[in-house]
């Protein structure tokens, strides 16, 4: 079983079905999607870092890694006082908007993207 399949299936219960969808979603997103654990949840590369998922007290967050510098068109990203990060949070599977999702992830990938042909 790998490591993030673990951590879906030792989540609480009621975040399990969320936490399959957003993972779906995002290994859907590109082929060059990479996923692991680290800090003991799961984080997905695109070209660089790209965002993680994780469960907590508020539900479900996808945090953005380079958040910041992402255009928040749908005005959904959070803050919370970090400087860097960015995040979606969601309670239950019925309130994901998966376009805006898909929107964001594209964007950030973008992102990430554009970065690495810069360094080249």
């Amino acid at each position: 079983m790998k490591a993030v399949d673990n951590y879906i299936y030792n989540a609480p219960e009621k975040y399990r079905d969320l936490l399959c969808r957003l993972r779906e979603i995002l290994l859907n997103s590109s082929p060059y999607i990479d996923e692991k654990i680290a800090y003991q949840i799961p984080f997905y590369k695109h070209f660089g870092m790209l965002c993680y998922i994780a469960h907590g007290k508020r539900g479900v967050e996808v945090g953005f890694w380079r958040g910041h510098e992402l255009s928040n068109e749908q005005g959904v990203l959070i803050a919370d006082g970090r400087k860097i990060v960015r995040s979606l949070v969601y309670e239950k599977t019925e309130d994901l908007d998966e376009n805006i999702l898909l929107e964001i992830v594209q964007e950030a990938m973008l992102l990430n993207e554009q970065r690495m042909k810069k360094k080249k």
